[in-house]
């Protein structure tokens, strides 16, 4: 009886384990495909998948040229959607530039714990220092510490950064994330950015969620009423 009740168990656990979403959703990302050099760089990108914005406005793309395009990362972090072969990235550079930042918006109705990740590479004399921060109306933001993904050697590797501990950025139709660089040392000195994702789960629905659990006590329920014959 014991075995059978632990059987019993064990499935209902595995029926509201298969109640609640895991699987990770591309919220938006950015391939930079086509991205032209200073001084025609944008100063907003539209998302390539997905639906999002980012702002790099406060970069100036004339002298001192502060953002402007570089050879991409190819498959480094690639999404389904993204350009093929190597491509262009998006390139900050400048030590006129430090402490200024880009800012990425997105919608994150339906959804939590929120990833980043993106491809990233550097000069020796590029930022040093990355300051992530997020916010739910563009104004007030909150840092997230220990976040320093400033990389200042050739090749490209790919960064995360980890959001989903931040509850006050899930199930919010507009969220702000904000990326401050500092510490470069020379005008050549830059940071590259290239497939850039933010991907997270689905909140799983209340009717879902009870249904499965309502499953799982009749389960039990039908064991414990037979050995109670």
């Amino acid at each position: 009886m014991k075995a059978m009740f632990k059987t019993v168990l064990f499935a209902g656990g595995l029926v509201l384990a298969s109640t609640w979403p895991v699987r990770a959703t591309l919220i938006a990302a950015w391939d930079f495909k086509g991205v032209v050099a200073a001084p025609s760089t944008p100063a907003t990108f539209a998302a390539t998948a997905g639906s999002g914005s980012l702002d790099v406005s406060l970069f100036s793309p004339t002298l001192p040229t502060q953002r402007t395009s570089f050879t991409g990362a190819g498959s480094v972090n690639t999404f389904t959607g993204a350009e093929s072969g190597t491509g262009t990235a998006l390139g900050l550079q400048n030590n006129s530039a430090n402490g200024k930042s880009i800012v990425f918006s997105l919608n994150m109705s339906g959804f939590q714990d929120l990833i980043l990740t993106f491809a990233t590479q550097g000069t020796a004399s590029g930022f040093n220092n990355h300051q992530w921060r997020y916010s739910n109306d563009g104004t007030a933001y909150t840092a997230l510490s220990g976040n320093n993904t400033a990389v200042t050697v050739s090749g490209f590797v790919i960064k995360t950064v980890d959001f989903s501990s931040i509850s006050a950025l899930d199930n919010d139709n507009t969220i702000f994330i904000e990326l401050i660089v500092s510490g470069a040392t020379a005008s050549s000195g830059n940071n590259r950015f290239d497939n850039v994702q933010f991907n997270a789960t689905a909140v799983p629905e209340a009717s879902t969620w009870v249904a499965g659990l309502g499953l799982s006590l009749g389960m039990l329920g039908t064991f414990v009423r037979k050995h109670r014959k």
